[in-house]
C-alpha cells in the first residue's frame, strides 16, 4: 500500500486490554488511542485502569523477536513449555521458591500472580517450597508415564503444577462471560471470574510477601522458605 508500517509491542499488566468503540465511547483509562479515517472515526484504544501496563515501538534491533527471554507459552505451546521447564532443573531460578520461581518469564511465560496462586492452591503445594523440589517430582512422576503421555496434555483429574500452567489459563479464556481479570467489568460479568477463582484475595485464604515484594495468597503451610 506504500505506507509506513510500525509495530508497538504490548504488555498488558494485571488490567490491560483493548477496545474498539467509537468516540464518543472511549474509556476514561484510555491511554493510547489509534482512530479510523472515517466519518465517524472509531477508536481502538488501550484501556488499562491500573496503569501497570506499558508499551513501546520494535525497532531495528529487535529484529523479529517480539520478547526476547520469553519461554514457550504454556497454554498454547505445551510440549515445548513443559519441556523448557524439566530440561533446565539446574538453572539458580528453581534454587527459588515455587511461587517465585512461576514468575519468572524465561521458564512460565504468561503466568502472573492471581494464576500462581491459583495453580499452586490447586496443586495442594505450600508456595515457599522449593522450586527444584517441587519440579524433580514433577519430572519422577513423568518418568513413569508411557513415552507417548509425556508431551500430551493428561486427561488425568490430578494435573501435576506444569499441567495447571495449561488448564487454567484455558479455563479463564472459557469462562462464560468471557471476562478475566477486570475489576472495571460490569459486576454481574466480573463475578463470574471471582467465583471462578479458589484462592486469590478470598477471605479464608492466607497473604504474604515473596522475597520479591509481591503479595501471595494461599491456605495451609507457607513453606520451609518463606520470608521470616
Amino acid at each position: 500500500s506504500g505506507r509506513n508500517v510500525s509495530r508497538i509491542i504490548f504488555h498488558f499488566g494485571m488490567s490491560g486490554r483493548f477496545q474498539f468503540t467509537t468516540e464518543a465511547d472511549v474509556h476514561k483509562h484510555a491511554h493510547l488511542m489509534f482512530r479510523t479515517d472515517e466519518t465517524p472515526a472509531h477508536v481502538l484504544s488501550f484501556v488499562d485502569v491500573r496503569r501497570f501496563g506499558t508499551w513501546r515501538p520494535l525497532t531495528e534491533s529487535d529484529g523479529e523477536e517480539w520478547s526476547a527471554g520469553r519461554g514457550p507459552d504454556p497454554a498454547f505451546e505445551y510440549a515445548a513449555f513443559r519441556h523448557n521447564v524439566l530440561a533446565n532443573l539446574t538453572s539458580s531460578v528453581f534454587n527459588k521458591p515455587i511461587c517465585e520461581a512461576m514468575l519468572n518469564q524465561e521458564f512460565f511465560n504468561g503466568i502472573g500472580n492471581y494464576l500462581r496462586c491459583e495453580i499452586l492452591f490447586r496443586a495442594a503445594i505450600p508456595p515457599f517450597s522449593k522450586a527444584r523440589d517441587v519440579l524433580q517430582a514433577v519430572l519422577a512422576a513423568e518418568d513413569d508415564k508411557p513415552k507417548k503421555a509425556k508431551k500430551s496434555v493428561s486427561s488425568s483429574s490430578s494435573p501435576d503444577l506444569l499441567q495447571l500452567c495449561h488448564d487454567l489459563p484455558h479455563e479463564v479464556l472459557a469462562l462464560k462471560d468471557g471476562v478475566g481479570f477486570d475489576p472495571d467489568a460490569a459486576e454481574e460479568k466480573y463475578a463470574t471470574f471471582l467465583n471462578w477463582m479458589q484462592c486469590y484475595t478470598k477471605p479464608d485464604s492466607t497473604n504474604m510477601r515473596d522475597h520479591g515484594g509481591r503479595t501471595v495468597w494461599f491456605k495451609g503451610p507457607a513453606g520451609s522458605l518463606a520470608p521470616k
